[in-house]
């Protein structure tokens, strides 16, 4: 056997055993790797394979399997890149199938993992933290990886933890992991570390005071540096370093460290998993019509945001001279367009309404939410429920996904008022539906855009709908597109209008359709990466049915005929929406018949406040009995 090999599984077998890879799936391997240049091939085919076993899992719903096949998956990748540093090839793509496996892993798993980063210099810093569900923040421990390792080996330690009441972090620092492209391991590695110490102790979901640090390895000994007396933070020496020998072989491996110079291509850090970045939803490249900016490398908002501190009086990660280059890196996936529950006595139902949050962000898998707009009901809501529903609505999708928050209303001033209140919540950005009374000019549309558009930092989403009776000009849009900080326009109208704002504007903001029909066609030939938005990913789904889902992430992978096949299993349910939701006399009407459909798929539906009118009992039967003869009710 190669002596590589012998060394390898001399000194390293405990530690792959302990690490989600069985005895018997060792032996085959080990079976199968006769020379140590076939290891990382080797270990990445039987990734790969975990990572099939949990797509089909996924696909088929059972999330707990799939999220322990992805588990094992990302951890085969990992072992696979294992001091294969040798052959950067290889070794840089184990590393990226890693991420990928682990951002799929990472909501299946209970407590799920909030994929978080910190920005440090010109790097950004990645890791995980898991919270136990419980009444109070409970305190936390950040574990950190040795010199060889990553954070997701960490993984196993990380649910002992949890298991017993406490939340969790593991953190990638300088040289490890894929920052190993573009920095090294630095002598001073604790400043990295106190870094990501003061991100977490300022999270509002743990207690910061009780912060507890340490490691495995070299990380043990940069946990016992950071919680020294005269740091920031004390802490557990919690490093368990073992001896792992000498010798010419075993040598010969810790030699096959990367040695990329720190000013490598900054491309490589933009692959980095960041906060809100869903893996099932992977984006595309950049296209001529909308275009992707770079992000953290090239200096961007990336490079200076503190996502892991969204709670607080302020959250809004860029400033208003980023904002457009925000939005092309935040938008992507599936966002739905949230309806409002209201209860008995007729106010919002807020129990409901966070039952119906946790199922978009949790089985549905949604990327983002489009709060407080039409499918809301907003202007039957008072202001002060306006407030009300982006606090809630925020406060249950942090960590899970970014919201868009509606808060137009006929009055610059109000609206104005919304729009900051929003942004001082935390939602990521707004959305703005021009003022439809009295009927306006351009010039004077313009002047209010201009006037609401000035006085707030966020960044602004136009709505060109059919429900507020008024259509934006072509001209119109294209003097709103070059204002600071409107980053993009939500087309409701017919497709052929759709795609002439794509092709005039997509250049200069991001241009999207909510209708459900056109969203293969869109991502396919127009280099689409995300729905904006809509009702259909709660309507058209269930958490053991997620054909949309599915054909969005095939689309976006470039898998074009397959999207195609699973996108056709929705025209049964395609044809109950042509009429219950687009045969009505009045478009605005299609609202109670949502709510009554939702309600049937498994939210919490309900009335709708008048003037609207609510289905009448019989409708509600036969809309049932279409949606049951369709083979939606079958899923829920």
């Amino acid at each position: 056997m190669d002596a590589r090999l012998v060394s390898m599984y001399r000194r390293f077998t405990w530690r792959i055993l302990s690490n989600y890879v069985t005895p018997w799936e060792f032996e085959q391997l080990k079976s199968e790797i006769t020379d140590f240049e076939q290891w990382c091939a080797a270990w990445s085919r039987h990734a790969a394979r975990h990572v099939e076993r949990g797509d089909a899992a996924l696909a088929a719903g059972r999330t707990l399997t799939a999220g322990d096949a992805y588990l094992r998956g990302a951890l085969a990748y990992h072992w696979a890149s294992f001091v294969f540093t040798h052959d950067q090839a290889q070794f840089r793509a184990a590393l990226e199938a890693m991420g990928a496996a682990w951002a799929k892993a990472a909501p299946l798993v209970t407590p799920p993992m909030e994929l978080l980063a910190v920005p440090f210099g010109d790097l950004v810093l990645p890791g995980y933290l898991r919270v136990p569900a419980q009444a109070s923040p409970p305190p936390i421990v950040l574990l950190l990886p040795g010199a060889d390792s990553a954070k997701e080996e960490l993984y196993n330690l990380a649910d002992h933890i949890v298991a017993r009441g406490l939340a969790v972090a593991a953190f990638d620092g300088p040289g490890q992991g894929l920052l190993s492209f573009d920095s090294k391991l630095r002598p001073d590695q604790e400043v990295a570390i106190q870094a990501i110490v003061g991100a977490l102790a300022a999270r509002p979901d743990v207690d910061g005071s009780r912060l507890a640090v340490g490691g495995i390895s070299y990380g043990g000994m940069f946990a016992i540096r950071t919680a020294r007396p005269g740091g920031q933070h004390g802490g557990d020496d919690a490093g368990r370093g073992r001896g792992e020998g000498t010798g010419a072989a075993a040598a010969a491996l810790r030699r096959e460290r990367p040695r990329v110079a720190a000013g490598a291509r900054g491309a490589d850090r933009r692959r980095v998993r960041r906060a809100g970045h869903h893996g099932d939803l992977p984006g595309r490249g950049a296209h001529p019509e909308q275009p992707l900016v770079p992000g953290a490398a090239a200096g961007g908002r990336l490079a200076r945001r503190d996502p892991l501190t969204r709670g607080g009086s302020y959250a809004m990660d860029y400033s208003k001279a980023e904002a457009k280059q925000a939005a092309r890196e935040r938008f992507t996936g599936l966002w739905a367009a949230i309806t409002v529950p209201f209860g008995p006595d007729g106010g919002i139902d807020e129990a409901a309404l966070r039952a119906d949050l946790d199922r978009l962000t949790g089985d549905l898998g949604i990327s983002g939410i489009f709060s407080g707009g039409v499918m809301s009901e907003f202007w039957a809501l008072s202001g002060a429920e306006r407030r009300r529903l982006t606090e809630v609505v925020v406060e249950r999708a942090r960590g899970n996904c970014p919201v868009l928050a509606h808060t137009g209303q006929h009055s610059a001033a109000e609206t104005i008022e919304l729009t900051r209140h929003a942004a001082a919540a935390g939602a990521d950005f707004a959305v703005v539906i021009n003022p439809y009374y009295p009927p306006a000019s351009d010039e004077g549309l313009y002047a209010w855009f201009a006037h609401v558009c000035a006085s707030v930092d966020i960044g602004v989403w136009l709505f060109d709908t059919g429900y507020s009776g008024v259509a934006l000009s072509t001209g119109l849009i294209g003097r709103l597109a070059g204002i600071e900080n409107v980053v993009g326009i939500k087309v409701g109208r017919d497709h052929a209008r759709y795609l002439e704002l794509l092709g005039r504007f997509g250049e200069q903001i991001l241009v999207c359709s909510p209708h459900e029909e056109t969203w293969l066609e869109n991502m396919t030939s127009r280099g689409q990466r995300v729905y904006m938005s809509s009702a259909a990913p709660y309507l058209y789904q269930t958490p053991g049915w997620q054909p949309m889902r599915e054909y969005t992430r095939l689309a976006l992978a470039g898998e074009a005929a397959k999207a195609a096949e699973v996108a056709a299993t929705l025209d049964p349910v395609r044809a109950v929406a042509a009429r219950w939701l687009h045969g009505q006399a009045r478009r605005i009407d299609n609202i109670a018949p949502i709510k009554a459909w939702a309600g049937l798929a498994g939210m919490s539906g309900g009335p709708v406040r008048p003037p609207l009118v609510s289905l009448t009992a019989a409708e509600q039967a036969a809309l049932a009995a279409d949606l049951a003869t369709a083979g939606l009710l079958g899923h829920a």
